[in-house]
């Protein structure tokens, strides 16, 4: 099998995002994402999703961090269709381990009015992800001023440091 060059990979996957089209997660990441947005009947931007791979549990082995954003979410409320509840959205963090079958819960890390993820990475088995804060005049959809946020895998699973 031929590898891309990682440039090469890059620029596709972000002509696919670019188009429309849904960034593919590994099978039990897009699972997840499908099962956590039909529990609180959402609807997924999935334009949104940030990806990266390293070892977030000191483990040796690659592990998968996803953040996705659900957006109107509806909750109990099931007079109304999935994902028209509301403007608003909140983005998650999940983190999938590359050895250990332990569940680590997902975390809310920014809704509207919040903060914005737009980017993320990983360094020294820390999650660090590129923010946009809301400013005191900033409209609802636009926040404009840059930040970042770190997260770590704990014992009791994501915090925010």
């Amino acid at each position: 099998m031929h590898k891309l060059p990682l440039f090469l990979t890059l620029f596709f996957v972000a002509q696919a995002c670019a188009a429309g089209e849904c960034m593919v997660l590994p099978k039990v990441a897009e699972n997840f994402v499908k099962t956590f947005n039909a529990k609180v009947r959402g609807a997924e931007d999935c334009s949104a999703r940030q990806v990266v791979r390293g070892d977030v549990d000191a483990d040796g082995i690659e592990d998968l961090v996803v953040a996705f954003t659900i957006e109107g979410a509806c909750g109990n409320d099931k007079s109304s269709a999935a994902g028209t509840c509301g403007n608003h959205d909140e983005t998650y963090l999940k983190i999938f381990p590359g050895r250990t079958a332990k569940e680590i819960p997902v975390l809310q890390i920014a809704s509207r009015g919040a903060r914005q993820i737009v980017g993320l990475r990983l360094a020294n088995g820390k999650i660090l992800a590129d923010t946009l804060n809301f400013g005191r005049d900033d409209p609802a959809c636009c926040p404009s001023i840059k930040g970042n946020a770190r997260f770590t895998l704990g014992t009791k699973g994501i915090m925010a440091d």
